[in-house]
């Protein structure tokens, strides 16, 4: 149970709350669109999206737009309004960030300002635990099969509290991520080396069902870090109940036996004999199993380890190359390896992203707990009746399609969503616990711990990877959006609408764009407007952008007005000057590069005009919108769909 705490507790710890920068000063109004409160703090309920901001104006009257990474301060306006097209002056955030604490009171992405450009190291806490682990699972695997169960047992054990204490007490976020670290490491450890002892302690007939009781604890782990984040909002505090609830399993370690096997293993006879006999006697065995009765053990070999002739030196020592002996245990080691990493890949992206799907966290990781439960009966009933492989492929086989039943459901279908992953959880988690058996039986007692400890290695490969995984929803949402038929609706059927709507229609062939408007050609705006494709400056938006924009737009008309299409289209080109009354400045318009001819005026052609001073000669695109407008209806026709409504509406 305790590993179960450890390898999820980050879901909860490195939690990123609403934010944005902070400002110097105090606050004495603040604004979100048509919202104003006296403090950022009573708007958090309202911000919805992370590409808003908050408006906020201090007591020596300056006005500030707030955004996650940045802050903007207003110039020469003392008007509170959410919109403003004025000058603005953009600063980073030198002064910290106000963080939302209506849910969380303290995580270390707060703790240690783990947003905007330090965000990724926020990110790399859990996959540098699982890197922990997977370095652990090789390291005590092998320590375990040269120096016994029973003493790395307590090792980790005793590790596990005492460094799960200190990653609560740690001062910044490196020593944070090298105590976790090692906690990792001896987590991993002892999860090991726990499976190997249950398995070797038990008979054949029960050791199915007693390995899966060792993964019913982990999933009660789950379960205790979904109460403990319900009940303790501080992460340090919330991590040192976490460690506490570890106590009982290291006050336990002591009275542990070393396992019969080991020491067979190794030439201790005497020591597994005595083993035998406690055993015997817990059970009520009048008669205890004699050695010779177990294994194939010559009589000279057992009286030379009683009369202490034995040389335990002269046992060999194993490593991971034995895996790879010959080329049938070398294709089982590989398989083996293959389902541990697919197995460990599926079981935490799908625990990992449960905290991500809507609703309530916590009791999304609750029931990811509790739906492994049933997940181990069904895997024991059917190893039992069925077989390890024939239990293995089918719920190998059922995630993946449960993966693909995932990627096919819109996001809009929370609900849904929820239940195909605790459908997935529950069929990983079959292939998940039955792997550790498996491989436990597949190989003998000089190598089981390093064979389950290897493997492990494998799956913890798969999961450093899993987070990575779930942080990609951040920048590519979900697989329906790119497979299912994605829904833009466009406001407005003029020029400017019209012409979004058929550019995005044959840019993104899959999508269904619907335009929404009150009037629709020859009643528009537009269709009374005709003019040359001239671009002006937008203040608060970088020029790069802007000539992106004009650019994109002069490419498009311009192969319009190369092609047979452009008469009925109305486009043409068309020279033209643009003059001023005072003189040129050393600057180029953003634009110049872009439209055609562009030059300065000679002082003839500025003679026609004595009253300036200074002009630019160029030639761009004439548009006449009522043909453009019929011209875009009739190549869009049955790509867009158009809905009226009333202008009524659009303004309730």
């Amino acid at each position: 149970m305790s590993c179960g705490i450890h390898y999820l507790a980050s879901v909860f710890m490195a939690v990123t709350p609403k934010f944005v920068c902070s400002i110097p000063g105090n606050v004495s109004s603040v604004l979100y669109y048509n919202s104003s409160a006296s403090s950022i703090e009573d708007v958090w309920t309202l911000w919805t999206s992370t590409d808003n901001y908050i408006v906020a104006q201090m007591e020596n009257g300056e006005i500030w737009e707030l955004n996650q990474c940045s802050r903007s301060r207003r110039e020469g306006s003392l008007d509170l309004a959410y919109e403003y097209n004025g000058n603005k002056s953009v600063f980073s955030c030198s002064h910290g960030y106000i963080y939302d604490h209506t849910k969380w009171t303290s995580t270390i992405v707060t703790e240690w300002d783990l947003v905007c450009k330090r965000e990724w190291l926020a990110k790399l806490t859990q996959p540098t635990f699982m890197l922990g682990v997977l370095i652990g699972a090789v390291i005590f695997g092998d320590i375990a099969d040269r120096m016994g169960r029973r003493h790395i047992m307590w090792f980790t054990s005793i590790g596990q509290f005492l460094f799960g204490i200190v990653v609560a007490f740690t001062f910044d976020y490196y020593s944070f991520v090298v105590a976790r670290f090692l906690l990792a490491m001896v987590s991993s450890g002892y999860l090991v080396v726990v499976f190997v002892y249950v398995t070797e302690y038990v008979g054949i007939k029960v050791r199915t069902w007693a390995s899966m009781h060792v993964h019913a604890f982990f999933a009660l782990g789950v379960m205790v870090v979904a109460l403990v984040g319900f009940l303790v909002r501080t992460w340090w505090v919330y991590q040192i109940f976490l460690s506490i609830t570890t106590l009982p399993f290291v006050l336990c370690c002591w009275m542990l036996p070393e396992t019969p096997f080991w020491l067979l293993s190794v030439g201790r006879y005497e020591e597994a004999q005595k083993v035998i006999n406690i055993m015997a006697r817990w059970n009520k065995v009048s008669t205890p199993c004699k050695i010779s009765e177990l294994c194939s053990i010559q009589q000279d070999a057992l009286v030379s380890s009683r009369t202490g002739d034995n040389d335990v030196s002269t046992t060999k020592k194993h490593n991971i190359l034995d895996l790879f002996c010959n080329r049938y245990i070398a294709r089982r080691t590989i398989t083996v390896w293959l389902i541990w990493f697919t197995g460990s890949l599926g079981y935490y992206v799908f625990s990992l992203s449960s905290v991500n799907l809507g609703g309530n966290e916590y009791l999304n990781l609750f029931l990811i707990g509790v739906v492994e439960l049933p997940s181990y009966v069904i895997a024991c009933i059917g190893m039992d009746k069925l077989g390890r492989r024939n239990t293995l492929i089918p719920s190998l086989i059922s995630s993946a399609l449960i993966c693909v039943l995932i990627m096919l459901i819109p996001q809009d279908f929370n609900a849904l969503i929820i239940l195909a992953n605790m459908a997935g959880k529950f069929t990983i988690g079959v292939a998940f616990g039955l792997i550790y058996l498996y491989t436990a039986e597949l190989y003998p007692t000089i190598v089981r711990s390093l064979a389950v400890g290897s493997g492990s290695m494998m799956c913890r490969v798969g999961s450093v990877v899993a987070p990575f995984c779930v942080y990609l929803t951040s920048i590519w949402i979900f697989m329906p959006l790119s497979m299912s038929k994605p829904r833009i609706a466009v406001i407005g059927a003029g020029l400017i609408g019209l012409s979004a709507a058929v550019c995005i229609s044959e840019t993104i062939p899959t999508c269904s764009v619907t335009i929404i408007s009150d009037e629709f050609t020859p009643n528009t705006t537009s269709d009374v407007a005709a003019g040359m494709l001239i671009p002006h400056t937008y203040p608060g938006t970088p020029i790069y952008q802007q000539k992106q924009w004009f650019k994109e737009t002069f490419d498009y008309l311009f192969a319009i007005n190369n092609s047979s299409e452009a008469p009925s289209a109305g486009i043409s080109l068309v020279s033209g000057w643009q003059i001023f009354k005072t003189s040129s400045s050393a600057e180029l318009p953003f634009w110049s590069d872009i439209v055609l001819g562009f030059r300065a005026m000679t002082e003839m052609e500025l003679k026609k005009f004595p009253q300036y001073r200074f002009g630019q000669a160029f030639t761009t695109l004439k548009c006449d919108c009522p043909s453009y407008l019929l011209w875009l209806e009739k190549s869009s026709q049955g790509s867009l769909c158009f809905t009226h409504l009333p202008d009524s509406q659009f303004k309730g």
